[in-house]
């Protein structure tokens, strides 16, 4: 089994206007799209984790998938092709373009969270095929 702890709540970014992000600085912009959303997987764990108290809602669910393996590959970012080698290290650098490339879509959230309660179970294959994955 595993087991996905998934944001739950909104981003204090979400609540700017489209004026307000138009006027933010280059380096504020990019944080503000590269932001957790309402659905992004940020950890999976096999299954008996032990989830602290803040792992709940209203700020997090966590969904349990039996017979799915925790694969690390739902907590990698989305980031841009390589934008530059750095002159100083030799690092190839890119831009994280989203905290997370997988996510629940939001009507699925809305109706995971509107029941109220902090862990619920699914089928494998009814989860696997609501996920997202961001591209842009």
């Amino acid at each position: 089994m595993a087991e996905f702890l998934i944001v739950a709540k909104k981003h204090w970014m979400d609540e700017l206007t489209p004026t307000q992000v138009a006027l933010l600085p280059r380096q504020k912009l990019d944080t503000y799209n590269a932001r957790s959303q309402v659905g992004d997987i940020l950890v999976v764990r096999p299954d008996g984790w032990k989830w602290g108290k803040e792992e709940r809602l209203p700020n997090y669910i966590v969904v349990k998938i039996p017979g799915l393996k925790a694969d690390k590959k739902y907590e990698e970012l989305l980031i841009s092709a390589p934008i530059f080698i750095s002159p100083l290290d030799g690092i190839i650098r890119s831009k994280i373009l989203k905290r997370r490339k997988y996510r629940v879509p939001i009507l699925t959230m809305n109706a995971l969270t509107s029941l109220g309660v902090s862990v619920i179970e699914r089928m494998v294959g009814d989860f696997v095929n609501i996920l997202e994955a961001k591209i842009s």
